[in-house]
């Protein structure tokens, strides 16, 4: 069994995200900034396409929360006291 390919963000790694289109009605997750992963159904559109362009397609909405944590991690501020 071979390793998933991974991508490193700000030191977090990440699985890869999908490069190439679905097929129509494939399910897929994005790593979303409100709410950690948001899924959606592949129907070939502007925005799915837009998702694909910028590498934020993931068959799982656990690659997508991880994703989503190494983004949040450029911004998020540690626990203060």
């Amino acid at each position: 069994r071979r390793k998933p390919k991974t991508i490193l963000i700000n030191g977090h790694e990440v699985p890869e995200p999908c490069r190439t289109p679905l097929q129509v009605d494939t399910y897929y997750w994005v790593p979303d900034l409100f709410c950690g992963a948001s899924g959606y159904r592949w129907q070939d559109d502007d925005e799915d396409n837009r998702y694909l362009r910028n590498g934020f397609i993931h068959l799982t909405n656990e690659a997508a929360e991880k994703h989503y944590e190494a983004i949040k991690s450029f911004t998020a501020q540690g626990d203060k006291q």
